[in-house]
């Protein structure tokens, strides 16, 4: 099984692209990991926001597979302690799933039809973050995730 992050738009700051490929390759000693940068929509005032996350929506379920779990890192989300987000992940992990896919959207958000489509929405807090800060934080969680359930002194 090989857990995915679909990101939409490109992570220009370089300094968060160093912590973003740290954090990528320390979860790759645990578990098959990519992420996948998928092109945003650019927002114009004549187009509605529904039909530019509809586009963006298109892009995301052309990548999955199938079987996949679809997880969106949604604001609205249910929001888990880090100890309560590994135990998900360990249970989609010993469940059928071929593979599991967190998406961090665009600005805007997700389009309705995606969200019908998430098996599960993550609020990684109630705060608001810039969108490339998010990057790192969710790669830091997931993570984080991966030493709790390896029992690695990281996350104590």
């Amino acid at each position: 099984m090989k857990v995915r992050l679909f990101v939409l738009g490109k992570l220009k700051e370089p300094a968060l692209k160093v912590l973003c490929e740290d954090y990528i390759q320390r979860i790759q000693r645990f578990h098959d990991f990519v992420v996948e940068e998928i092109p945003d929509e650019s927002i114009h005032a004549k187009i509605p926001v529904e039909k530019i996350l509809e586009k963006e929506a298109e892009r995301i379920l052309n990548k999955l597979k199938p079987g996949a779990m679809l997880v969106l890192l949604d604001v609205r989300g249910q929001q888990l302690t880090s100890e309560a987000l590994a135990k998900q992940l360990e249970s989609w992990l010993q469940a059928a799933v071929q593979e599991i896919v967190f998406v961090i959207g665009s600005a805007h958000g997700f389009s309705q039809s995606l969200k019908e489509r998430a098996q599960f929405r993550l609020s990684l807090s109630k705060l608001t973050f810039p969108h490339q800060l998010v990057r790192v934080i969710a790669l830091e969680q997931i993570y984080r995730a991966w030493t709790v359930i390896k029992n690695i002194k990281y996350h104590y």
